[in-house]
């Protein structure tokens, strides 16, 4: 996926967003800033946006002492999940098909973001969207793949979203999995530390994709993550930025996302807030 203008300044305002978490003053933002803008200057649109955020993000990193700025506040939005899992759990498993609950669940879990609510709040937000329907819904292909499949790649997004996806997996049992995540710290994405904590190794084996940049970047994966993605009968990616570079991957990929911003709402074809379960067409 190409990115569009816009994607420039989402970019500089996640650097932002890095250097206010690794408690930078002033001075220092500003510095992180003019390093990133240096960074973008001549990176091309058809890049992901996904790709442009990292190059901002990492080309800024060298100013902070911190290796990992997110790395409190992924605990407590694991903290929180844990919390609020025995009641979603619940709530899937009384529905008709639990297992297209489980991936809306797993879907709007995104809602543990970066932003501040009480946790009561969240959860009947996280209801709410729950309830809604897909957009877009490729699951009777997805449940089809599966009757002749033996493995299946689940790559992750954010931290705190890492326990629900235990509902998904949960139900995905019978099934080598292997579970993706961040090879190195970069905003509040999964990494294996993040991983453990959500006690999500008991689904499968947690690999990393090598690298610390958004998404899947062929370039920047490991070659051993990379024969894996090519290997694995089955594979899904959740959230923006693995949609973003993986979207015109040479497989077939199924995608759960929540569509945040009008770039990639337009990409998929959808409102935004929309949350779809699709897969791409390579």
């Amino acid at each position: 996926m190409r990115s569009q203008p816009e994607c420039l300044i989402c970019a500089l305002k996640q650097v932002l967003k890095t250097a206010e978490f690794a408690g930078a003053d002033i001075t220092l933002q500003t510095d992180m800033l003019r390093e990133a803008m240096d960074a973008l200057r001549d990176v091309s649109l058809e890049r992901s946006p996904a790709e442009i955020s990292s190059v901002a993000i990492r080309s800024s990193l060298c100013k902070l002492d911190a290796s990992d700025p997110f790395r409190l506040i992924k605990a407590e939005h694991t903290r929180l999940a844990r919390s609020m899992y025995p009641h979603f759990e619940r709530m899937v498993r009384e529905k008709s098909d639990p297992l297209e609950a489980a991936l809306r669940v797993a879907a709007c879990a995104n809602l543990i973001d970066l932003g501040s609510r009480e946790d009561v709040e969240l959860m009947h937000e996280m209801e709410n969207e729950a309830e809604r329907e897909l957009k877009r819904n490729d699951l009777a292909i997805f449940l089809g793949r599966l009757r002749a499949a033996r493995s299946i790649l689940w790559i992750a997004d954010n931290a705190g979203e890492l326990v629900f996806d235990g509902l998904v997996l949960e139900r995905l049992k019978g099934f080598e999995v292997w579970i993706g995540v961040k090879g190195a710290p970069i905003l509040n994405d999964a990494t294996v530390e993040d991983a453990k904590v959500s006690q999500l190794d008991a689904y499968g084996r947690v690999v990393t994709t090598g690298s610390g940049w958004l998404g899947v970047v062929k370039e920047k994966s490991s070659a051993e993550f990379l024969e894996l993605l090519e290997s694995a009968d089955v594979v899904v990616a959740k959230g923006h930025a693995n949609f973003e570079t993986l979207d015109s991957y040479e497989r077939e990929i199924f995608f759960l996302l929540k569509a945040k911003c009008v770039v990639v709402a337009r990409e998929l074809g959808v409102d935004v807030g929309d949350t779809v379960f699709v897969r791409n067409s390579p």
